[in-house]
C-alpha cells in the first residue's frame, strides 16, 4: 500500500479517474432515484413517474382554463390577453392534439362546464384511470383589505368601517348593534373586536369546481405521453442493470477518494508527507477561489439543465452537462486533497491569511508593549529581569560612546580596588553573595 500511495503513476491515474467515475455515479444515482417507483413496482407505464409528470403538466393547463372560463362567466368578457390565452389552451387541449382527456364540473351540482371528450363518450371509458381534484375560485377576494377598525376609547371596543361594493369605495361605519349589516359582510362582534368569515361575505363570490382528467389507453395521438411511453419501453428493461452500475460506480468513486486522501502529500524516498506549491497557497484564499469557480460552473450548467427540461435529450446538452459535472467534482477533489495534505503536515491553520494577520497583530502588540512608555519601567521592578537576546544587545558604537562618559564617584567601576563590578545580566546584590578577596 505504501508503494502505491507514493507512486506518481498510480496517483495520476486515480486523480483522472475519480472525477469521471464520480460524475457517472452521481447522474446514474440521480436517474435511479428519479425512477425509483418504476424500478421496484415495474407495473407499467401508467404507474411510472414519466406518466405522472406529463399528467401534472397537463393538469396545470386545465386549472388555468377553468379559472379563465369562470372569470368569463363572472365578468361577461375577458381582457384581450386573457382571451388569447383561453383560445391557446382550448387548442392545446383539443382531442386532436393530445391524449389527455378532462372534464370540468360544478362541484355542488355536477353540471358540466367544459370537456374535451369526443361525442358521448364518458371519461371513465376514455382514460386508463381518472384523477380528481377540487378547485376553489373567488371573485373580489381582496374586498376585506379595504376594511379597517378604529379603537373607541369611550366604549372600550373597536369600531368597524366596511368598504361598500361600489365604484367609489365608500366606507360605512357598522356599530355593534347592527349585527345584521355586519353579518352581511361576514363580520361578527364578540364584545371587544370583530371576527371575519369570507364565506359569509356578500361581496365575495366563490365557485368550487371539480376537475377530472386522465390519459387515453391506448395512446392514439403523438404527444408528450406518446414520447414518454416510447422512452419507458426502452429504459424499463435495463433499469435493474443501471441500478447495479450506479452502485458499482458509487463504490468505486468512494474507494478512489479514500486512496487519494491517504496518498496525499506522500512522495518517494521521503519519510513524511510534504506540501507542494498548491498546498502552500493560503487555505482561506483557496477556498474563496474554489467557491467562485464552482458558482460559475453551476451558473453555466443552469442553462443546460433548462434546455434538458424543455427539450429532448440532445447530445450536445448531455456532453456539456457531463463536462461541467467533472469540472465541479475536480474542484472539490483538489480542495479535499490539499486539506488532507495540510492536516498531515500540520499546516492547516498556520497557512491561512487569517492566521498570518493574527500573528502580525500579535507581533505588533508585543513590540508596542516592549517599546512603549512603561516598557523600561516594568523591567526595573523587583522580580522583573530583562532577557538579553541578540536582537536587544546594544550596538558596539553605542557601547563605545557610553564608555567615554564620566561615571559617578560611587559607581562600582570608580570605587577603586575595593569596588566590585556586578555580573553582567545578574540580579542586583548578586555580588554580596560571594566572598570578597581581601589583600
Amino acid at each position: 500500500m505504501k508503494r502505491f500511495r507514493t507512486s506518481l503513476a498510480a496517483k495520476t491515474a486515480a486523480v483522472l479517474l475519480a472525477p469521471a467515475v464520480g460524475a457517472g455515479g452521481f447522474w446514474s444515482t440521480v436517474f435511479i432515484l428519479y425512477q425509483w417507483d418504476t424500478l421496484w413496482l415495474g407495473s407499467g407505464y401508467y404507474d411510472s413517474n414519466d406518466y405522472y409528470s406529463d399528467l401534472y403538466n397537463r393538469s396545470s393547463q386545465v386549472r388555468e382554463l377553468a379559472r379563465l372560463l369562470q372569470n368569463q362567466e363572472w365578468n361577461g368578457a375577458l381582457p384581450y390577453l386573457d382571451q388569447r390565452r383561453l383560445d391557446m389552451l382550448e387548442e392545446a387541449l383539443s382531442p386532436e392534439r393530445t391524449n389527455f382527456r378532462f372534464a370540468i364540473r360544478r362541484n355542488d351540482t355536477g353540471t358540466l362546464v367544459y370537456s374535451n371528450l369526443e361525442g358521448a363518450a364518458s371519461l371513465d371509458e376514455s382514460v386508463h384511470a381518472v384523477e380528481q381534484e377540487e378547485l376553489s375560485l373567488t371573485q373580489n377576494g381582496a374586498a376585506r383589505e379595504q376594511d379597517y377598525v378604529v379603537w373607541n376609547g369611550k366604549e372600550q371596543y373597536y369600531l368597524l368601517y366596511i368598504a361598500l361594493p361600489d365604484a367609489a369605495g365608500t366606507k360605512q361605519l357598522v356599530p355593534p348593534e347592527d349585527a345584521g349589516l355586519a353579518a352581511q359582510y361576514g363580520y361578527t362582534f364578540d364584545g371587544y373586536t370583530w371576527n371575519y368569515d369570507e364565506q359569509m361575505d356578500s361581496r365575495v363570490t366563490t365557485s368550487v369546481l371539480a376537475l377530472e382528467y386522465g390519459a387515453t389507453d391506448p395512446l392514439t395521438v403523438q404527444d408528450e405521453f406518446w414520447d414518454s411511453y416510447q422512452d419507458y419501453q426502452q429504459y424499463a428493461s435495463y433499469l435493474p442493470a443501471l441500478a447495479v452500475l450506479a452502485l458499482v460506480l458509487d463504490i468505486a468513486g468512494i474507494l478512489l477518494l479514500v486512496f487519494l486522501l491517504r496518498a496525499a502529500g506522500w512522495r518517494k524516498e521521503e519519510s513524511r508527507p510534504r506540501c507542494n506549491w498548491f498546498d502552500r497557497i493560503p487555505l482561506d484564499l483557496l477556498a474563496f477561489g474554489a467557491f467562485w469557480a464552482i458558482a460559475l460552473l453551476l451558473n453555466a450548467g443552469d442553462a443546460i439543465a433548462f434546455g434538458l427540461n424543455v427539450s429532448q435529450l440532445a447530445t450536445d446538452l448531455l456532453v456539456g452537462m457531463c463536462v461541467i459535472t467533472v469540472a465541479i467534482l475536480g474542484c472539490v477533489l483538489a480542495f479535499c486533497l490539499t486539506v488532507a495534505t495540510r492536516i498531515k503536515t500540520r499546516t492547516l491553520w498556520s497557512n491561512t491569511l487569517i492566521y498570518m494577520l493574527c500573528k502580525l497583530i500579535a507581533r505588533g502588540c508585543r513590540a508596542a508593549a516592549h517599546d512603549g512608555p512603561g516598557g523600561g519601567a516594568l523591567s526595573a521592578l523587583p522580580g522583573r529581569h530583562p532577557v538579553h537576546h541578540a536582537d536587544h544587545l546594544p550596538h558596539p558604537r553605542v557601547s563605545g560612546l557610553c564608555a567615554l562618559l564620566p561615571l559617578p564617584l560611587d559607581h562600582p567601576m570608580e570605587a577603586g580596588a575595593g569596588g566590585h563590578r556586578p555580573h553582567r545580566g545578574g540580579r542586583p546584590g548578586l555580588q554580596d553573595r560571594h566572598p570578597q578577596n581581601v589583600q
